[in-house]
C-alpha cells in the first residue's frame, strides 16, 4: 500500500480592510488612480500605507486588481513624488514591503516582475532586491555578485586589465623604463618605489599585474642593470623573501611550462633569469 502524497500548502492568506484600494475605487480605475496620485502628491495620505495595499493585493488577492493596474499606479505614485528625495526613496519602500510580505516565497516570480517593470533605476533594485528579484534583472548576476563580493567584501577595487587603466599603467611602465636611463639611478631607488606606490594607489591598479610589468621590465634591464634591480625588490612591498609569496611561486610556474611548452630553446627568456635571480635570493 503505498503512502499517500501530502496535500499542497493552502494558498496565502491575508485579512485586511482596505482604505485606499475598496470595492467601490475598482469601477472607476481611471479616477481612482487620479485621486489617490493628487492625494500622494499633497501629502493627504501617506504613500507607504498605499504601497502596503498594492502589495497585498498583488501577493494575496491577484485576481481582484490586474498585474498591470497595480504596476502603473505605482509608476504614477513615484512620479508624482513632490521633491527629488522622496522620487528616490518611494520605489526602495516599495520594494522593502513586497519582499516582506512574500513570507512563503510563493510569488516570487510575480514580485520579480513587478520590481523589474517598476519606475527605478538599476542600482536601486540591485540594492533592494533579494537574489531571486536580481537573477531576473541580471542575467550576469553572478558575474555581478562576484564583482562586488571582490570590491566590497574581500579588498579594495583594482584594476587587473591594461585597457582598464592604461594611464596608469603607462606611467608605471615609462616611470620604470626612464629609471635605468638615470645617471643617479642609485639614488633614485627610494623615491622610485614611492612614486610606483603612489600610482598603484591613484590608479587604483592590481598589485599583482603590477609584479607582472616590472619583472617585464626589469629582465629586459637584467644584463646592465643587474644590482639596481636586485636593490629596488629588495627595499620593495612586491618581493618579501622572508614571506611566503604565492604570486611570483605562481610566475615561476608559468614561465617554465609556458617556455617548456613551447620548445623554443633557441631564444633566450629573459624573465627566467631574473626569476632564477629571485629565487636565489629566497
Amino acid at each position: 500500500m503505498s503512502e499517500e502524497e501530502p496535500a499542497p500548502p493552502p494558498a496565502p492568506t491575508f485579512r485586511h480592510e482596505m482604505e485606499f484600494l475598496p470595492d467601490s475605487s475598482l469601477e472607476n480605475w481611471t479616477q481612482t488612480v487620479d485621486e489617490l496620485s493628487k492625494s500622494v502628491s499633497t501629502k493627504k495620505i501617506n504613500y507607504t500605507d498605499l504601497f502596503y495595499e498594492i502589495a497585498i493585493n498583488l501577493l494575496f488577492t491577484p485576481d481582484r486588481i490586474q498585474f498591470e493596474q497595480l504596476l502603473s499606479l505605482s509608476n504614477k505614485i513615484i512620479n508624482v513624488m513632490p521633491n527629488l528625495k522622496e522620487r528616490q526613496d518611494a520605489p526602495k519602500q516599495l520594494i522593502i514591503i513586497l519582499q516582506t510580505l512574500n513570507t512563503s516565497n510563493n510569488n516570487n516570480l510575480q514580485v520579480a516582475q513587478f520590481v523589474k517593470n517598476l519606475k527605478a533605476d538599476e542600482g536601486t533594485k540591485s540594492l533592494f532586491a533579494n537574489n531571486t528579484v536580481i537573477r531576473s534583472l541580471m542575467p550576469d548576476f553572478q558575474k555581478q555578485y562576484y564583482m562586488d563580493a571582490k570590491q566590497n567584501s574581500h579588498g579594495v577595487r583594482s584594476f587587473t586589465s591594461l585597457h582598464e587603466s592604461s594611464e596608469g599603467y603607462g606611467k608605471l611602465i615609462a616611470e620604470t623604463a626612464g629609471l635605468f636611463w638615470n645617471s643617479n639611478a642609485y639614488s633614485m631607488v627610494n623615491y622610485y618605489i614611492q612614486a610606483v606606490d603612489r600610482l598603484m594607489v591613484h590608479f587604483e591598479l592590481d598589485p599583482n599585474r603590477c609584479f607582472l610589468i616590472l619583472l617585464s621590465v626589469f629582465s629586459n634591464h637584467l644584463d646592465q642593470h643587474e644590482s639596481l634591480i636586485l636593490q629596488i625588490l629588495r627595499k620593495s612591498q612586491w618581493w618579501r623573501p622572508a614571506n611566503v609569496n604565492h604570486t611570483v611561486n605562481g610566475l615561476i610556474v608559468a614561465y617554465i611550462t609556458n617556455f617548456q611548452s613551447k620548445g623554443t630553446h633557441d631564444r633566450p627568456v629573459p624573465e627566467l633569469k631574473l626569476i632564477t635571480l629571485l629565487v636565489k635570493e629566497d
